[in-house]
């Protein structure tokens, strides 16, 4: 049984005080594809503030039959409820600004657009049911064949279907191949869904879900079980129906947009050096296009790489390292701007636990270098430098034990 409760209330400021800004028809800020027709000075700023409340409720069970010899049967049920509500103030927008004239001057004071047909989210909710079955089937000494299947049915786009096959060899004591398929799929959200009225993006009601079929080949060998497992795995996979934006009617709109296949290499090690010391790794090489026009996935690294070690310098104290590369990631055919920069950041954390056998402590910094990280933003968006990550951050941490 679960209940999840939580609020999300975003103050946003737009635009600093003074700013004269075009006002396109529908009262939002003008860009690119929702045209000028006059202009507004925000004498104190523009401002709005989504507030976002929402529920979830689910119950689920699980069962394990093994008394058909070599078989181990899996049996999985549940439901859950999710359940959203909005609210909205801005001092702009539809419902605030409808008539925009050639020149006006608008003050800091936000309109409630709650309970209007121009607040920028409908109340939400959708119910959840599945039911799955699977089977590990030891036929052969050192041979495992897995087999699954997984039913959900959505209260708002329907149903989808998924399975998954596992074939395992024992090959040597040290060396575990495997080769896998499955299928999955993504609900597209609420906001992909229904938001409206937001001079960003809109969705749209009739979206399906997102579906993906990968295949895997994996070797695991593990010299030491205790000290070394290094694994190598090679994949192909295909996604039908992805979510993006697309130009509908002067605005961008959520679609079924695309259908990608990628293929690509990862790399793991984890190695116990010592009692005290912990190494782990990996590297990543994927090759993500379109299946319709063959353009490679834009945004999407080509290379990732991992590291991380743990050091128990000292009884319950602790220093944790990570490093993260990301690198070859590519605009689009019709974006004129430079391909978007490689970045690399390291985090550090310093732990100490069972203070007084009910405390555990935690400082960490993110983004040491504070390097200027930055992710994809489309050519029709008015983020011409790409969307800012975080910057250098101090987190610190404390935990009760009882």
């Amino acid at each position: 049984l679960n209940y999840f409760y939580y609020t999300v209330d975003t103050f946003l400021q737009l635009f600093p005080e003074g700013t004269v800004l075009p006002l396109a028809s529908d009262g939002n800020i003008a860009n690119a594809l929702n045209p000028a027709v006059g202009l507004a000075l925000f004498t104190d700023g523009t401002y709005g503030e989504p507030i976002r409340t929402g529920w979830q409720n689910s119950i689920s069970f699980t069962t394990f039959y093994t008394g058909w010899l070599q078989h181990k049967w899996r049996f999985s049920m549940g439901f859950r409820h999710e359940d959203e509500e909005y609210e909205e103030y801005k001092n702009f927008g539809p419902g605030i600004l409808d008539s925009p004239s050639l020149f006006q001057v608008v003050d800091g004071n936000l309109t409630s657009l709650n309970s209007t047909n121009d607040i920028y989210m409908p109340d939400s909710r959708r119910d959840i049911w599945y039911l799955s079955l699977q089977d590990e089937w030891d036929f052969i000494r050192h041979w495992t064949f897995t087999a699954g299947v997984r039913y959900d049915h959505y209260s708002d786009f329907g149903d989808t279907v998924n399975p998954r096959v596992a074939l395992v060899w024992e090959t040597t004591p040290e060396l575990t191949s495997k080769l896998l398929y499955g299928r999955a799929f993504r609900a597209p959200s609420f906001n992909e869904l229904y938001v409206q009225n937001n001079p960003a993006n809109t969705g749209n009601s009739e979206l399906a879900p997102e579906t993906i079929d990968s295949y895997e080949l994996s070797l695991q060998y593990a010299p030491s079980k205790t000290m070394l497992v290094t694994k190598l795995s090679f994949f192909y996979y295909e996604i039908d129906d992805l979510i993006d934006q697309v130009v509908v009617e002067n605005t961008l709109q959520a679609d079924n947009a695309k259908d990608l296949e990628g293929y690509g290499f990862e790399l793991e090690a984890d190695w116990q050096v010592s009692d005290t010391l912990r190494l782990r790794g990996n590297l990543a090489r994927q090759r993500s296009k379109d299946r319709g026009d063959d353009e490679i996935t834009v945004g999407a690294p080509g290379w990732q790489f991992y590291a991380n070690a743990n050091w128990q310098f000292k009884k319950d104290w602790s220093l944790d390292g990570q490093y993260f590369w990301i690198g070859d990631r590519h605009r689009a055919d019709d974006d004129s701007r430079p391909d978007i920069d490689d970045y690399d950041v390291v985090n550090l954390t310093l732990r100490r636990k069972n203070i007084d056998e009910k405390w555990d402590v935690a400082l960490a910094v993110r983004n040491l270098f504070d390097e200027d990280v930055r992710e994809s933003s489309s050519a029709t968006s008015n983020i011409i430098n790409d969307y800012p990550m975080n910057s250098r951050a101090i987190w610190a941490e404390m935990r009760l034990h009882f």
